[in-house]
């Protein structure tokens, strides 16, 4: 059955990488779990059916800070 997702895709000029990205994102508080499946190929992916809207600032935010 096809599952949304919502990918992060970074380009290679990017201050990190995805699999430098995603761990960090774990370790944060809140942790922030990714689908990392094609994360060697720079794409990291979130899983929206378990977010909320209040989420999505928290997200956007730590990615901002942390690249």
């Amino acid at each position: 059955r096809p599952i949304p997702r919502v990918q992060l895709i970074l380009k290679e000029d990017c201050k990190r990488t995805a699999a430098q990205l995603v761990p960090l994102l774990e370790k944060g508080n809140p942790s922030i779990r990714t689908r990392n499946h094609l994360v060697d190929e720079g794409i990291i992916q979130f899983d929206p059916r378990e977010l909320k809207k209040e989420d999505l600032p928290i997200i956007a935010e730590r990615i901002t800070n942390l690249l």
